[in-house]
């Protein structure tokens, strides 16, 4: 800490010795949390999935015993949202992957793309470049 940020922590009494500054972890950046997101709704979904063919095997005994057809719409409902559920969990995977290739393709450059292109000289400098592009792109 400088001389002059002593000086003025004493002028407003707010200076101490004693405080130690925390240094706090860097966020997490938005590219960093579909990981986080993705793990979380994965481990989410399969929980369902496991949860739901135990009772599967539950209401399916309650609607034989039964012979409710109300017991068997139920049974017949829960095995649709259990398809769909693993439908959900395929798709997760599939954006999950979708995303890492998009990022890999922003991380590397495209051959032939240029960004911020910067020219120092004078008018005539930057015509005669251009003019020279010009005849050996007409030369080939």
């Amino acid at each position: 800490m400088s001389e002059f940020d002593k000086n003025l922590g004493k002028a407003l009494d707010i200076f101490n010795e004693d405080i130690k500054q925390e240094i706090l972890p860097p966020e997490q950046k938005d590219d960093d949390r579909y990981e986080d997101d993705y793990e979380y709704a994965r481990r989410n979904l399969r929980e369902l999935v496991d949860s739901s063919l135990g009772e599967i095997h539950s209401i399916l005994d309650i609607a034989r015993k039964s012979e409710s057809p109300r017991a068997y719409e139920v049974a017949a409902n829960l095995i649709r949202t259990l398809a769909e559920t693993n439908k959900d969990l395929m798709s997760l995977a599939k954006d999950k992957k979708a995303l890492k290739e998009n990022k890999n393709e922003k991380s590397t450059p495209t051959e032939g793309t240029v960004n911020n292109n910067l020219f120092v000289g004078s008018t005539k400098d930057l015509q005669d470049f251009i003019d020279n592009l010009k005849s050996e792109k007409d030369g080939n």
